[in-house]
Parts: C-alpha cells; structure tokens; sequence
C-alpha cells in the first residue's frame, strides 16, 4: 500500500511538472518565437538552457521511481478494464486516424513530394502509413473482446514502428536544426516514447509490465507534456504555422492521456514478487 502511494506521487510529480514546463515554454514561445523564421529570437539562449536542465532535473527525478520498485512486479491488466482506460485508448486511436485522414486530406502534396533526401521522403511516406495501423492498436486495446488476443499482439509493433520512424523521419527533415530547441525537444520526446512502447510491447508478448514501464510512462509523460501542450495551444493562436508535421504530433495529445491511464493500471496492479518455492 505504501508503495502504491509513493507512485501515485510520482504520477502527480510527472504529470505537475510537464504542466509547469509547458506553461513556461509557452510563454517563451509567445514572447520570443519568430514564427516566420523559425527561431528565437536573440538573448532568449539562457531562458531555454534553464529550460531545458530543470526539464532534465524532472526526468532525473522520475528515474528515482525505479528504487521504490525494487522487488516489486505488476500483475497483468488490461485496459478494457476502466472507463478511463477505454476512453484514453479509444481516443488516442481516434487521434491516430484523424491525424492520418486530416493529413492526406490537406497535406498530402508535402507528404508525397516533400522536399529532403530519398531516405527522408520514405520515411516520411512510411510514417503517414503506420498512423492507422497504430491507430487499430488502441482500438483494439479499448475493446474488452480483443483486449487479450493475438490480434492486439499482431498490431503491438506499430506504435513503436511509427514512433521510431518518425523519429527518424523529423532528424533528417532538412528543416531540422541543432540550435532550435522545438526541435530538439520534438526529438526527445519522440524518444522517451520509443522506450516506453519498447516496454509496452515486452508486456504484450510476455503478459507482465515490468517496473521499467512505469518509469519510462513518467519519463515520456514529462517530456510529451513540454512539448505538444505548447505547441497545441501556441498553434491554435496562429503562433506557429499549422503543417503536415504538426498533424503528426497531433497523436501525442492522446498519448499523454495513455501513458496515465497505463501508469493509474500499473498502480492498482502492484504486488510483491512473489518468492519461488523449492
């Protein structure tokens, strides 16, 4: 019970933190982006590094998590079992397809001819494709029927596969840069997601979450919170300019909604390992 209660904590902590993050990073977005360049403006350096190292610190922090899990497991769940659950997966499958629909329907000329290397094009065409096939995913993981099949197992790579290429595909976007912290921070949080679908998939296959789960839902909880709540709001004001990429971050919202539905089911699934007898 106790440990049950230090990771609600930790849950609070990681989703309190982001919101504090993304507060601040709005505001530096509203005072100091320049939307028509794609920069900050200068002098605004230092405000971002600080950013940037107490967003670290909050990681750091959520990382501590795993010595409270010492010999500790999850007992198998799924998420079919809550109405959160349900709506937070059936969401996130929604913003999937829509992402995938609205992007063809407006986007599809950048999709398809976008500017770049051979390798960034293909990537970029891969990812549009894998929007719907992650998108039946979590649709799949909000149905009590197929919650435990090997249909969901089938769909269980996607996620990652998207995440990943997208990843892949927004690193070699010839308008990526080293100095343009939208940038940088897209990336991390791109990553954070890649390890904890990783360990979403290992508890699909194998039928326990490992501790290494939860943790890695608080990491990406903290670094997809920084990220696309700013950007969610800043781009609805028209301070930032609505593209094909940005309908692909667009599932991030309902991420953020997954991942505490994931970490509340961790939770309440918590138990001791239980000792082998000879």
């Amino acid at each position: 019970m106790k440990t049950k209660k230090i990771m609600t904590a930790y849950l609070i902590f990681s989703v309190l933190s982001g919101i504090g993050l993304a507060i601040w990073r709005t505001v530096l977005i509203y005072r100091y982006f320049d939307p028509y360049n794609n920069e900050y403006t200068l002098g605004t350096r230092d405000s971002l590094q600080t950013l940037g190292y107490v967003m670290l610190a909050a990681v750091l922090i959520a990382f501590t998590a795993g010595i409270f899990l010492y010999k500790r497991e999850f007992e198998p769940f799924h998420l079919s079992a809550t109405h959160y659950s349900v709506f937070a997966s059936s969401l996130t499958g929604f913003l999937f397809g829509a992402s995938g629909l609205l992007s063809v329907i407006y986007y599809a000329s950048d999709i398809f001819t976008e500017d770049g290397t051979a390798i960034f094009r293909i990537l970029l065409m891969l990812s549009f494709f894998l929007l719907f096939l992650s998108a039946v995913y979590f649709i799949i993981s909000a149905s009590a029927r197929y919650d435990d099949t090997k249909i969901k197992k089938a769909f269980a790579f996607f996620p990652t596969l998207f995440v990943t290429v997208y990843l892949s595909a927004s690193y070699l976007s010839p308008d990526f840069t080293f100095s343009n912290m939208n940038d940088i921070l897209r990336n991390v949080s791109l990553a954070a997601l890649v390890f904890y679908f990783i360990q979403e998939n290992r508890a699909s296959f194998y039928g326990k979450s490992e501790p290494s789960r939860f943790v890695f839902a608080l990491v990406a909880l903290i670094c997809v919170i920084t990220y696309e709540l700013p950007n969610l709001i800043v781009t609805a004001f028209w301070e930032m300019e609505l593209t094909h990429m940005t309908m692909f971050e667009l599932v991030e919202n309902g991420i953020m909604l997954y991942l505490i539905a994931c970490a509340c089911a961790m939770i309440s699934h918590l138990k001791p390992i239980e000792k082998k007898q000879a």
